[in-house]
């Protein structure tokens, strides 16, 4: 770890992998929009800088949540990936649903491009089936994931999916004020 937030919370992760972990515990509200923002970028001596920063309008600023240092791996962000993950097995009878809006881009040049495609995955338990409560799509110009509380219609595993710009604008971020 090469910088962390105040009160942001760091450590050694090993479960699913290895490496760190970083969080910060915040109160989240259903139905509110939050930001996330993740640079990633090779630090010129084979390595690459992953940082995290957060964004809600209660806070009015950006957070950073960690800053950390990959050795070894000489890259710029090469994909991105989303999750909506229930953490209690004991709350496997509700439905949780999450949208994702207005994600873009910035190339090492500046350029700002959308994401307009995404594929639709699931971990273990949906690919052997052992519950097929869950999907995810395109509505509003948002894509959404969808799990729990055993509804009936699950999206294919793979599936790719389309969406509208929900904004034709960029974001307007000061990279300067950045932490």
């Amino acid at each position: 770890m090469l910088k962390k937030g105040a009160g942001v919370v760091a450590k050694k992760f090993g479960d699913e992998g290895s490496g760190g972990q970083s969080y910060w515990v915040y109160p989240w509200k259903a139905g509110r929009t939050y930001k996330f923002l993740n640079k990633v970028k090779p630090d010129g001596n084979g390595n690459t800088i992953n940082t995290a920063y957060f964004y809600a309008p209660k806070l009015g600023h950006w957070k950073l949540i960690a800053s950390f240092l990959r050795p070894q791996t000489d890259t710029w962000l090469t994909g991105a990936y989303s999750f909506l993950e229930n953490f209690k097995d004991s709350n496997g009878f509700k439905t949780r649903k999450a949208f994702y809006s207005n994600q873009w881009f910035r190339d090492k040049n500046g350029g700002w491009y959308p994401l307009r495609t995404a594929t639709f995955t699931g971990d273990d338990i949906a690919y052997r089936g052992y519950r097929v409560d869950y999907s995810g799509g395109a509505d509003g110009g948002r894509f959404y994931l969808k799990n729990g509380g055993f509804f009936v219609g699950e999206t294919p595993l793979k599936t790719d999916l389309n969406r509208d710009m929900s904004s034709k604008y960029p974001p307007d971020i000061d990279f300067s004020k950045l932490p």
